[in-house]
């Protein structure tokens, strides 16, 4: 017999869950009792789930529409319905401006900002079709202010800000909740695995570049992504329709200071925090 909708076994999708952030996800939801689909662009390559019957893990990559048109086809025939999607997928630039040629900037907007965005369009209709859901995008306190070497990261972060804004605004007389998440430092491995630099190498920023980078790699004092997973499941649990929330070392300060400081005020605090 069929199970009825409300006790069907709900279904979340989050995107990039093979590590950091979003693999702490995938954990969390799986061990609430959700289906999770995970994705990856080698789900091959994404073996830490295999002996967990209620996490899924499919193709999905960012820069190509095929697939992620593919992929929303896919979960509305398999399940005919979408309880929870986590945007979570993406990858990060490390580079002054300058530095960054104009194919680093568009790959950055991409998989970050574009892909994101696409994805959300084409499983709208079933969340409106249902007239329930909640679709909820991690960005980063980065969305909010901007860090020096990090610009076009941040711009994209900033872009996903103003369309959830402006969905939760479209969507509000729904069922629909949409909610944006702004980690703040996290211990992953982004750093590594989840950065690039910028294509072209200009002495001026060379130094502190190399340091930067030298910086991530070696630290690991921000908060374990298993702790921002659980924050993301408490967000999307707690009944309300609060558009940000946010987790993670320094995000409370660093978006109370960014509110209430003088703008050249945080602009000369954060190039205290930048070694040259």
């Amino acid at each position: 017999m069929e199970k009825s909708k409300e006790t069907a076994q709900k279904i979340v999708l989050i995107t990039g869950g093979s590590s950091g952030i979003g693999e702490g996800a995938v954990l969390k939801f799986a061990d609430s009792g959700y289906q999770v689909i995970t994705t990856s662009r080698k789900p091959a390559k994404v073996t830490q789930f295999d002996d967990l019957k209620n996490i899924e893990v499919w193709a999905l990559d960012l820069a190509d529409e095929k697939s992620i048109r593919d992929l929303a086809q896919k979960i509305e025939k398999q399940f005919g319905r979408l309880d929870v999607l986590v945007n979570n997928a993406g990858f990060g630039i490390i580079g002054a401006v300058e530095t960054c040629s104009m194919e680093d900037i568009r790959s950055q907007f991409e998989a970050n900002f574009f892909g994101t965005v696409h994805l959300t369009q084409e499983l709208l209709p079933l969340f409106r079709k249902q007239n329930s859901g909640t679709i909820m995008t991690v960005t980063s306190i980065g969305g909010k202010m901007v860090f020096p070497y990090f610009g076009i990261y941040n711009a994209t972060k900033h872009a996903l800000e103003a369309v959830q804004e402006s969905l939760w605004l479209e969507l509000f007389s729904t069922n629909i909740r949409i909610k944006t998440f702004e980690p703040g430092f996290t211990q992953t491995k982004f750093a590594t695995s989840g950065m690039r630099r910028g294509s072209k190498e200009i002495d001026f920023y060379q130094k502190t570049i190399e340091a930067l980078e030298k910086t991530l790699e070696e630290g690991n004092s921000g908060t374990p992504p298993a702790k921002i997973g659980e924050a993301i499941y408490k967000a999307v649990h707690d009944g309300k329709n609060d558009l940000r929330y946010h987790a993670g070392r320094l995000a409370t300060p660093l978006l109370l200071l960014r509110k209430f400081l003088p703008g050249k005020w945080f602009r000369k605090l954060v190039l205290t925090q930048i070694k040259t």
